[in-house]
This record gives C-alpha cells, sequence and structure tokens, in this order.
C-alpha cells in the first residue's frame, strides 16, 4: 500500500486524488439509497483503516449520524466464527 511504501501522507494525497472528486457521487447514492441527514450509517472496509474513517468523516459533516466497524469486515467474520 501508498501507507506502508510511501507514508502516511502521501497515502492521503492519493486517497484525496481518487475519492475526492467522487465525494458527491457518495452522497447521491445515500441519498438513491433512501438514506437521510439524521439517520444512522454503519460505516466500514476490508480492515477498518482510513477508507471507512475518511468516509465516516465526510458522511457526519454532512448530518448522518455515523459509525464506525472497528477492524472492518474482515474482523467481524472472525467474530461470526
Amino acid at each position: 500500500t501508498d501507507f506502508k511504501r510511501k507514508g502516511r501522507y502521501e497515502a492521503i494525497h492519493r486517497g484525496l486524488q481518487l475519492a475526492g472528486p467522487k465525494f458527491a457521487d457518495f452522497l447521491d447514492a445515500l441519498q438513491e439509497h433512501g438514506a437521510k441527514a439524521g439517520g444512522h450509517l454503519l460505516v466500514y472496509c476490508w480492515r477498518g483503516g482510513m477508507r471507512s474513517g475518511s468516509m465516516a468523516w465526510l458522511f457526519s459533516l454532512c448530518g448522518f449520524q455515523v459509525n464506525t466497524l472497528q477492524g472492518g469486515y474482515r474482523s467481524y467474520r472472525r467474530w461470526c466464527k
């Protein structure tokens, strides 16, 4: 990953290049699925890292009540077994 190879700053910079222009699309997708500001969301990624944290930040900034699944989906799957 960029985080391991180049460091935190470069990973964040690259993430913004890739996802930043799509932030409005993510919010539009929430609305298309019936989510409304003030509603509750659970955000997770595979390992529970920066991606889910950044999306949680964006959604909370837009008025959603957001929880992040600690450890990500992989951790949840281990817990289920």
